[in-house]
C-alpha cells in the first residue's frame, strides 16, 4: 500500500531530525543533511519551520566536520562536564534519567505491540527512540494497522512535546550549543506544524 504524500513527507522529516540526533557527525552525515534540507528549503508553506529549516542550512554549510563533531563531544560524551546533554522525556518530567514518564511509555508500547530493538542502547522515552516510533505510527495507521490517530496523539503530547521542549531549552542556555540548538529550533518548528495538523484533524 502506498502511503500518501502527507503521511511520506511527516516520515521524512521525523527521519532527518532524528538522524540529526543519533551519532557523531561525518562527512557522510553532513553530505546527506545538506541535501535533505535543500529539498526542503523549497518551502513547507510553515514560516516557523521555514526559517529554522534555511538556518540549519546556513549553519551546515559554513560549518567544518570537525567542528560539529567538537561539538558533539562537548554535549554528548565529555567526561569532565557534570551533565551532559540528555535526551530522555524522564529527565525533564521526573527530573530523573529513568523515571515514571519511562515506565508509563512502556505500558503504551506494550498495548501497541512495538519492541524496543535489542540492539538500541537508549531507553524508550529518549528523543530518538520517540522520533522513530512517531514515523511508525504514522505508516501504521496508513496501513490501518490502527484505527485512528491516538496514538500518535498520545505520544505527541505527552512524551515528544515535553521531551523536545526540554532540550530545547538546555541547548539554549549551552555554551558550547551551535549546531545543536539549531536542530532543536527546526525540531520545534517542525512539532508546531504537527500540532497544527492534529488540531485540523489531520492524521
Amino acid at each position: 500500500m502506498a502511503l500518501s504524500e502527507l503521511a511520506q513527507a511527516r516520515i521524512f522529516m521525523y527521519d532527518l531530525i532524528k538522524s540529526l540526533f543519533l551519532e557523531e557527525p561525518t562527512n557522510e552525515t553532513k553530505e546527506k543533511w545538506l541535501k535533505a534540507l535543500a529539498v526542503l528549503e523549497k518551502g513547507t508553506e510553515f514560516e516557523p519551520l521555514d526559517k529554522a529549516i534555511r538556518e540549519l542550512r546556513n549553519h551546515l554549510e559554513n560549518a567544518e566536520v570537525s567542528d560539529l563533531q567538537d561539538e558533539y563531544y562537548e554535549l554528548f560524551v565529555n567526561p569532565a562536564v557534570e551533565k551532559p546533554l540528555v535526551l530522555t522525556a524522564s529527565y525533564y518530567l521526573d527530573g530523573k534519567a529513568v523515571g515514571p514518564t519511562l515506565a508509563r511509555l512502556r505500558k503504551i508500547l506494550g498495548e501497541m505491540g512495538i519492541k524496543r530493538a535489542e540492539n538500541f542502547k537508549e531507553n524508550e522515552d529518549s528523543l530518538v527512540f520517540i522520533l522513530d516510533l512517531m514515523a511508525i505510527l504514522i505508516e501504521n495507521l496508513e496501513k490501518k494497522v490502527y484505527k485512528d490517530n491516538r496514538y500518535q496523539e498520545k505520544i505527541f503530547e505527552n512524551f515528544l512535546k515535553p521531551c523536545a521542549a526540554g532540550v530545547k531549552k538546555t541547548l539554549e542556555n549551552h555554551p558550547k550549543a551551535n549546531f545543536y540548538k539549531k536542530c532543536a529550533e527546526m525540531l520545534q518548528g517542525f512539532l508546531l506544524l504537527e500540532e497544527r495538523l492534529f488540531a485540523e484533524g489531520i492524521s
